[in-house]
């Protein structure tokens, strides 16, 4: 399974709030939710290269700077899950 299979899994259990998985040094977050936090956290979207046969929008922040960005996020009122890593 995918990093970006896990996330979809994830994201489906948690429909409405923004769902981050941890990539190497960064949160990152996919689709429509990687497309609202751009834009409320004012991040860079990028294509990530083809995942599952597409492109698919990704944004992310360093892992370190978790209270700053996901405390913009719950204070517009967008609940927050991160996808938990594989042990």
């Amino acid at each position: 399974m995918t990093l970006y299979d896990r996330w979809l899994e994830c994201k489906k259990r948690n429909g409405k709030s923004i769902t981050f998985i941890r990539i190497n040094d960064f949160y990152e977050t996919f689709d429509d939710d990687a497309k609202l936090t751009s834009e409320i956290l004012d991040l860079v979207l990028v294509q990530h290269k083809e995942m599952n046969g597409m492109k698919v929008p990704m944004c992310g922040f360093p892992f370190r700077m978790p209270e700053k960005y996901f405390s913009i996020l719950i204070d517009k009122g967008y609940g927050i899950v991160v996808v938990k890593e594989e042990e």
